[in-house]
């Protein structure tokens, strides 16, 4: 055989030489360029149908806010973890109490039909909170590496999120940590971008 493809489970997921494929969502963040954060706010505002709303950092990572207390949360900014074929990323929002109201996938790597068939499980993810120590996690046949994503890009973001939550409050319309108002960065959802 010309092309050997060598496959080995390693920690509970799949690798491809020595590249990991699928499994969990340690590690740093999938992000690197703040138009690429931008553009993922942007496009979560309108596949949510949110009014534009603020988008502010809080210690490295970007989070939007609504005046009613809801938080927008985009995977990519706080986990890392891989379907069969790499990253995907998901926007959430968070109520008040920090439980996931609403998932909606703003990209991945993996074949669009199984992307389509793990999506449709989605509403399965949603009440969990920050706090949720016994999360579910998805299982769609045929579709095991990207489910594996999917749950991993939302447990994993609520877990490295969970300590900054406790600390984050909408206070007179303005995001605040530590009772401390944090600058806008930029406006998602509007048109030009400005605040």
């Amino acid at each position: 055989m010309k092309h050997l493809l060598f496959l080995a489970l390693l920690a509970g997921g799949l690798a491809v030489g020595n590249q990991a494929v699928a499994g969990n969502a340690k590690g740093k963040p999938v992000v690197t360029s703040p138009r690429v954060v931008e553009a993922w706010f942007k496009t979560a505002a309108e596949k949510l149908q949110l009014k534009p709303f603020h988008v502010v950092m809080v210690e490295k990572h970007h989070v939007g806010f609504l005046p009613d207390g809801r938080l927008v949360l985009v995977t990519g900014e706080f986990a890392r973890p891989t379907g069969l074929r790499g990253p995907t990323i998901l926007a959430m929002v968070l109520d008040a109490e920090g439980k996931v109201a609403e998932l909606v996938v703003l990209e991945s790597a993996d074949d669009p039909p199984w992307v389509k068939r793990v999506a449709a499980q989605l509403p399965e993810l949603r009440n969990q909170g920050v706090t949720t120590r016994a999360r579910p996690v998805l299982a769609v046949s045929r579709a095991t590496y990207s489910s594996k994503g999917f749950t991993g890009a939302v447990n994993g973001t609520l877990d490295a999120f969970a300590p900054l939550h406790a600390r984050l409050r909408v206070t007179e319309g303005k995001l605040c940590l530590d009772g401390t108002p944090l600058k806008t960065v930029f406006l998602a959802g509007d048109k030009d971008g400005k605040k």
